[in-house]
């Protein structure tokens, strides 16, 4: 299993998708990869968990389509309240106008809603290193 470089290491991961399995696998991945996590099937619940410690979070990882609040409506709400948080945007929509709403709404990277774990760590630490908006997986 991938391990984050040492400076990497217990970063705090907010991790959010309405799917209990995808939720239960992902949590397992990171925290084999060394990231607390702290994971919710719920958007506003993500919001609120965020707006109540904006800066324990080093990266947030969120479902495109969700119930209540969708991943690039979650990801302009976390950029209001701490606009340099790294967004990686989890999709099964493969669709130009979608990508470039979640560019605009300041997200560091758009990638499939199922990776591999070799691709999950990878997407995770380049865009902890380099948390720059625009990159698509």
């Amino acid at each position: 299993m991938p391990r984050p470089k040492r400076s990497e290491a217990r970063k705090h991961v907010l991790f959010v998708d309405d799917d209990e399995i995808l939720i239960e696998m992902n949590i397992g991945r990171l925290e084999g990869m060394g990231y607390k996590v702290t994971a919710t099937t719920d958007s506003l619940q993500a919001l609120a968990l965020f707006r109540a410690h904006p800066g324990n979070f080093d990266l947030v990882i969120t479902d495109h389509v969700m119930p209540r609040m969708t991943g690039i409506k979650l990801a302009g709400r976390l950029k209001e309240l701490r606009p340099d948080v790294p967004i990686i945007l989890l999709t099964g929509i493969d669709n130009e106008t979608a990508v470039d709403e979640a560019l605009r709404a300041g997200i560091s990277a758009c990638a499939p809603k199922v990776l591999s774990e070799k691709e999950l760590a990878h997407l995770v630490e380049d865009v902890l290193r380099e948390p720059v908006k625009g990159a698509r997986v």
